[in-house]
């Protein structure tokens, strides 16, 4: 019996499918990193007699079953609904198309009653935006099709965490966008008032490393010591023993170690340095937490494509992106020791069991963390990623389009996160999300036309 792996690689291998469509069908599998990492390298070499031994087919039947996955590929393209007439009109630093190519609907949809369909009478056409870029991906994709539903057109701008608290902070934007919580100094120095968290996916931060000598379908293990060692300056090379220990395969890597990290206002940044802070106390005291910190060593990138493409072009280099771009760079993307001792690779399900560790403790205000899970599966470097709003606005036609857009996103957009590498936020907390949305108001009266 030959194996939907096994099907996917042959397509892989003799062009029947490029790298569009095999990673998507990847992500529909639920494939491990390493396993996607294969597919990708077998799609860029296509003559390899070693790539076409490494699928090692039964039989000559898995050419035409991978056949037949590309003409289902095709038909889904041509009558789908995930098709893309338009991208180019969605005013974001990410191209639509590029979000869909990294997409595959895997059938979840929101059961609920109170969904939102079409226009609304006195609600704003359009909506501004700007903030993190670890969900911009994601964000490309919800606000195409929200326009699609409702004829409001969301622009947003990927500026970095930092940036969408500062734009909502002043009253630039209708919403901001972060990974990391708006402190109470910030959310004291507001100008238009308190500010609601709005948890609408979750992630990992993953590290990312480009080691040419070493095979990425085979990721390197990190502890909460080494990744902590590399940020402090104080592991400086590939072949340190407290890496080799765990890694023999950098034995003979006697190479230094370039350190990448954020240049700019990050909420990726938050997340990665709320995870090195609970896990090293000479981190917590020397260095922090924060959108941004003083960085002991390496160089910066903005946004996480800066990071991605400081690590492309630079070889022995490790920083921290959001999967996705670990993803689109064929990076290598490492395995993190939890908790619990385990290494685990990042995954929407692996988020999901860090989120649900703290399901029973969340704050009602939705601005807790969840880096250092507890729990065997947990990934480690995991956290939510919120819109921003004020509870008080004063436009109306604004406040209707924006409530409606914030439900929007925490229920029938959920089926987006899994195929772009998210995890959906949990039942219980989408609850608490609900009736924060619905406490936003105008004038002194709840704006949101729903329940």
């Amino acid at each position: 019996m030959v194996s939907r792996y096994e099907e996917l690689y042959a397509a892989a291998i003799t062009g029947k499918m490029d790298r569009r469509q095999v990673l998507k069908r990847a992500f529909a599998l639920g494939l491990t990193i390493p396993a996607i990492s294969a597919l990708l390298a077998a799609c860029e070499d296509d003559d390899s007699d070693d790539s076409e031994a490494a699928a090692e087919p039964d039989s000559d039947d898995s050419s035409d079953d991978a056949e037949e996955m590309v003409e289902e590929d095709d038909n889904e393209d041509e009558e789908g609904e995930d098709d893309l007439d338009d991208p180019d009109e969605v005013e974001s630093d990410l191209d639509v198309e590029q979000a869909d190519a990294f997409l595959e609907d895997d059938g979840w949809e929101y059961e609920g009653d109170d969904r939102i369909e079409g226009p609304y009478d006195g609600e704003s056409d359009t909506l501004n935006g700007a903030g993190a870029t670890f969900p911009a991906v994601l964000y490309s994709r919800w606000f195409h099709e929200y326009e699609q539903v409702t004829g409001v057109r969301v622009n947003y701008q990927s500026i970095g965490s930092g940036g969408g608290i500062a734009s909502i902070s002043d009253g630039t934007v209708d919403f901001g966008a972060t990974d990391g919580p708006m402190n109470d100094e910030q959310l004291e120095n507001a100008s238009g008032g308190n500010i609601f968290h709005i948890p609408v996916a979750m992630g990992a931060v993953v590290p990312t490393y480009n080691i040419p000598d070493l095979d990425i379908a085979e990721p390197l293990r990190f502890t909460a010591e080494t990744l902590a060692g590399i940020y402090l300056g104080e592991i400086t090379e590939w072949n340190d023993p407290a890496l080799v220990e765990d890694n023999p395969q950098l034995e003979d890597i006697d190479q230094s170690i370039l350190v990448v990290h954020r240049s700019d206002g990050s909420g990726t940044t938050f997340i990665w340095v709320d995870y090195l802070a609970a896990v090293s106390e000479e981190w917590a005291e020397n260095v922090g937490v924060g959108t941004s910190v003083n960085w002991p060593t390496g160089i910066g990138g903005n946004g996480n494509e800066g990071v991605a493409g400081e690590v492309v072009q630079n070889t022995y280099s490790i920083g921290y992106v959001e999967l996705i771009y670990a993803l689109q760079n064929d990076l290598g993307v490492g395995e993190v020791r939890n908790q619990a001792g385990n290494f685990i690779l990042p995954s929407t399900s692996s988020v999901t069991a860090a989120a649900a560790a703290f399901a029973d403790s969340i704050d009602p205000q939705l601005r807790d963390r969840i880096v250092n899970a507890p729990g065997e599966d947990s990934f480690p470097i995991s956290g939510f990623t919120w819109l921003l709003a004020y509870e008080n606005m004063d436009d109306e036609e604004k406040g209707i389009a924006l409530t409606r857009m914030l439900w929007w996103c925490v229920t029938d957009a959920q089926r987006w996160n899994s195929g772009l590498g998210y995890a959906r936020v949990p039942e219980e907390i989408v609850d608490l999300a609900k009736e924060l949305i619905q406490d936003i108001k105008v004038d002194g009266e709840p704006i949101f036309p729903g329940e």
